[in-house]
């Protein structure tokens, strides 16, 4: 009956090993291969190598981007490729969250991971990154209109007379709200037949009216006159009168 014991416990202890070697293995699998079911945008990835499932979401990514998204601003229709608006995805990036979530932390969790995605697969979001300064920049050149309110200027011309450039009320939007509300769509996959741009006023702070009033008060300054008292010693002082020249 010992004998018997020992032996059912020598193999309860064997399919215990074989069991924790079948799931380093697995795991080793994992390192190299997506061996999971899972997918990127719809990609599906399962049994790839990871370099060569980069490949693969490089060049679906790449012919993502280069769509172009159509801006409607009050009914001005103008359209854009995402590449040109500052958006990029980030190959590398992405094909590490897919490593980290096939591989896992330890060989449990990767192995509970294989199990969970034999009924759902894994879905990973792609790392898109934006450029917010060329999104702005190129908005503003499909559409002059946002380069926002100008003020008026006083200045002198080259004939040396004060003259006056009038102010320029304009609109804006939101370009930051815009930029992320598109890249969080890009993200989740989905492509925006139309984005509406809605716009805010964008008023001059420094009028024309203003800008007037200055440029009487800058002439009436200039066409006053100065009296200039040099003195190199006591005894000998020089008188100039002057003008205040509009270049200076």
């Amino acid at each position: 009956m010992l004998h018997f014991l020992h032996k059912e416990k020598g193999i309860f202890s064997l399919l215990i090993a074989l069991f924790f070697v079948s799931l380093l293995g697995l795991r080793v699998s994992a390192s190299d291969v997506v061996v999971n079911s899972l997918d990127v945008h719809g990609i599906n990835l399962e049994g790839l190598p990871y370099f060569e499932a980069e490949k693969v979401l490089s060049e679906e990514f790449d012919n993502f981007l280069s769509e172009s998204v159509v801006f409607n601003l009050n009914g001005e229709i103008q359209t854009s490729a995402l590449t040109e608006l500052g958006f990029k995805f980030d190959s590398k990036a992405t094909i590490q969250k897919v490593y980290s979530e096939v591989y896992g932390d330890g060989i449990v969790d990767h192995f509970g991971t294989r199990l969970k995605n034999f009924v759902f697969p894994a879905n990973v979001k792609p790392v898109i990154s934006l450029d917010q300064d060329v999104f702005v920049k190129k908005l503003r050149e499909i559409y002059p209109k946002l380069q926002g309110a100008k003020d008026a200027v006083v200045f002198v011309n080259k004939e040396m007379e004060v003259e006056v450039i009038p102010h320029d009320h304009s609109v804006l939007i939101d370009f930051e709200r815009v930029a992320n509300n598109l890249l969080e769509q890009l993200v989740a996959g989905n492509v925006m037949n139309e984005v509406k741009l809605q716009t805010i006023n964008d008023f001059a702070g420094y009028t024309l009216g203003d800008a007037q009033q200055d440029a009487e008060i800058l002439k009436q300054f200039l066409a006053k006159e100065f009296t200039i008292k040099y003195s190199k010693y006591p005894e000998m002082i020089s008188e100039y009168e002057v003008q205040i020249s509009p270049a200076w």
